[in-house]
């Protein structure tokens, strides 16, 4: 089992380093080979997803789908703020920001935007340059200092003593910035917290409410940035504020939002789609003005203005369609949906595949091999691993996305995520190996190895 497991760590690893090095388009549409790319990956959240946030660094630009997950693919020389603007119910915008820390080997980063992100970095814009984050955004040569001054070291300092501060409510050592993170506060702690702890950053200090705006504590930032240390907050006010009911998010909209995708959301690619958005009406004012935004696996969108267009699909692979719309009275609203996009490709074979790789040629599969097949999660077309097996099985890539039910006539036993908004891997039963195992147990087996790594494990995905 051991080398197994390396094997297949091995596997993984490669189609993630294949995954987030791909070449492709940058954030407006282009490509350049001769240009190094630099490709962030991560979530938007707010103790739910940021859905169809508009994730830029300076006038480079994609959108988060809808579980609020984005790519940005674009030539990067410096470190960089990046912004979301999460569009909201009413039609306001709750903006979020981050900070792309540039080092020239490492094209390949995981960066995401949450409020702990926004606060520490408006926490120390005040502390160390006596600017709100807002302000200090509006700088020619605030943003430079606010960029240069918050080093690693401060970022991992604040992020442990903020930590510590919220004590039963801050479940483990954890990087906002930088690590994993799951828009859900059902299965991720951190956006657990985000839900029901809201910070505000003052002249001084850096205030915590709950999630209806009652007082929880406060933390000065001597003790955030500098020498002190905070004291945390009692087991008892942290119970209290994770035993408040969210309220969900309120507010009505002018605007009324139509969306009509032909043929429908699920057709294969390549091909031309109908996006028509002209049934959509304000309430209020009259003349509406149209933002339609088409954003491929990789994260490069094509835009249009019109409300009715015909655009072409050419990669397999989930693709966000998002609409923004706004009427003359400056009344705004913001939809998106998620269109399946399949393979026209010949090869493709339902019965196994994946914008990933099958270590298992199901010409080949034999009783030493290891049924399984690796995919990533953004849908991509790339992908690539290593033999997994002590056979003579090829590893072979599919152009199609990875089975939920069986390949090569094994049983899903369930799917093991490496990184969450980049590669998973399903595991099947090898039909043709008899090792005494139960479905149960061999389960189990995986389960426990893959959830004893620090990955996420699922008996049955959900496309």
């Amino acid at each position: 089992m051991a080398t197994v497991s390396h094997l297949l760590r091995s596997a993984i690893l490669v189609a993630l380093a294949a995954a987030l090095s791909a070449c492709s388009e940058d954030g407006n549409g282009s490509s350049d080979s001769q240009v190094q790319l630099y490709h962030l990956a991560g979530t938007v959240a707010l103790g739910r997803p940021g859905q169809w946030a508009n994730v830029c660094i300076n006038d480079d630009c994609t959108r988060a789908n809808n579980v609020g997950n984005y790519r940005l693919t674009l030539p990067l020389t410096q470190s960089q703020l990046v912004r979301a603007a999460v569009p909201e119910k009413d039609g306001k915008l709750t903006w979020l920001t981050s900070l792309y820390r540039h080092s020239t080997n490492t094209s390949d980063v995981i960066l995401n935007l949450n409020p702990t992100t926004t606060a520490l970095l408006d926490a120390w814009s005040r502390f160390n340059l006596g600017q709100t984050l807002d302000n200090c955004l509006q700088s020619t040569t605030c943003e430079p200092a606010l960029i240069s001054s918050f080093s690693a070291n401060i970022q991992a300092v604040a992020s442990e003593r903020l930590g510590h501060f919220l004590a039963g409510a801050w479940k483990a050592n954890r990087d906002p910035f930088n690590d994993l993170y799951l828009a859900d506060p059902a299965i991720d702690w951190l956006d657990n917290l985000h839900d029901h702890f809201h910070y505000a950053a003052t002249a001084a200090t850096l205030d915590v409410s709950d999630a209806v705006g009652n007082a929880v504590g406060s933390v000065n930032y001597v003790d955030l940035f500098g020498n002190g240390y905070p004291t945390p907050l009692s087991k008892a006010v942290t119970d209290d504020a994770l035993g408040v009911n969210v309220p969900k998010p309120g507010g009505t909209n002018l605007i009324v939002m139509h969306l009509d995708v032909s043929p429908g959301a699920r057709f294969s690619a390549p091909r031309s789609i109908r996006l028509d958005a002209s049934d959509t009406y304000s309430t209020a004012g009259s003349s509406l003005t149209f933002l339609q935004e088409l954003v491929a696996p990789d994260g490069s969108v094509q835009r249009f203005n019109e409300n009715n267009l015909t655009a072409p699909v050419s990669r397999p692979g989930p693709h966000s369609w998002v609409v923004t719309v706004t009427d003359d009275l400056g009344n705004r609203n913001t939809l998106g949906l998620i269109l399946q996009v399949s393979s026209l490709d010949p090869l493709a074979d339902p019965s196994f595949g994946a914008a990933g790789s099958c270590p298992t040629d199901p010409g080949k599969i034999d009783q030493n091999s290891i049924n399984l097949c690796e995919e990533p999660l953004d849908g991509g077309i790339y992908g690539s691993c290593v033999p997994a097996l002590t056979g003579a099985t090829k590893t072979i890539t599919s152009p199609a996305r990875c089975s939920s039910v069986e390949q090569n006539g094994g049983a899903l036993l369930g799917v093991c995520t490496e990184l969450d908004i980049e590669l998973r891997v399903f595991y099947y039963i090898n039909p043709l190996k008899n090792s005494g195992e139960s479905f149960d147990i061999q389960r189990t087996r995986l389960s426990d190895a893959c959830t004893a790594a620090g990955k996420r494990w699922t008996n049955q995905p959900e496309y």
